[in-house]
């Protein structure tokens, strides 16, 4: 690919789109009026939204290329599993404007470009479940997925004592006063086979230390969305 604009050719267009503004153009007497509104209202920003999208994923590959000597943003174009998987999350990527959902859909895309070992049918269900979670569920799987990590990340040096709650009141600051929707948050993703437990919460060592509980397919998703680009 010589330029970012040509990533757009591994996309199917805006399908539904066009189905839907024809749809409304059909509408007796008003339809034409409409249509021509759902035009200025949907054109600009789901062109917008493509752009950004194929623009990060492009500067992605390439960055890859460089990172990863046996990588080639050439042949990917010969992996089907890859571009069925590109076009799935950029199906969910038109649907969506959080950048954390972005970005965590993008760090899918480089994954299975680069390669990870995740199974095919479990890389499409990890898709899914990126497309039906929430964004505090996200961070949930990344902060109980690895609590450490996110402990060291925003230097959280503490009483290992206290670590816990330190740990998930910096992530979660309103976890307290919204006890209920956090763990409804923490028992939709127990459900996905995610979390072992059905409440917000970190299991502790002996050493009274965090200890993540995702479950061993709540490790493989948390790889699945690492950004592997640091």
């Amino acid at each position: 690919m010589d330029k970012p604009s040509e990533i757009e050719k591994l996309t199917s267009g805006d399908f539904a789109y066009r189905t839907t503004k024809a749809a409304l153009a059909t509408i007796p007497f008003a339809g034409s009026v409409i249509s021509e509104l759902f035009e200025t209202i949907i054109e600009e920003p789901v062109q917008k939204r493509r752009i950004e999208w194929l623009e990060g994923i492009y500067k992605g590959l390439t960055t890859l290329e460089e990172k990863v000597a046996s990588f080639s943003v050439e042949r990917l174009g010969e992996n089907e599993e890859f571009v069925s998987i590109f076009m799935t999350a950029s199906q969910i990527a038109q649907r969506n404007h959080q950048r954390e959902k972005l970005s965590t859909l993008k760090y899918a895309v480089l994954n299975s470009a680069n390669g990870i070992n995740i199974e095919e049918d479990m890389k499409f269900m990890y898709l899914s479940f990126i497309d039906d979670m929430t964004v505090t569920e996200l961070k949930i799987i990344e902060v109980c997925g690895a609590p450490m990590a996110f402990a060291d990340k925003h230097n959280l040096h503490t009483s290992v004592y206290e670590k816990n709650n330190i740990i998930l009141d910096s992530a979660f600051p309103e976890r307290v006063k919204k006890k209920n929707i956090y763990d409804l948050f923490a028992k939709n993703l127990n459900a996905k086979g995610l979390l072992k437990v059905e409440y917000l919460t970190l299991a502790g060592t002996s050493s009274d230390n965090p200890m993540k509980v995702t479950t061993k397919l709540g490790d493989e998703f948390f790889n699945f969305i690492q950004n592997p680009l640091l």
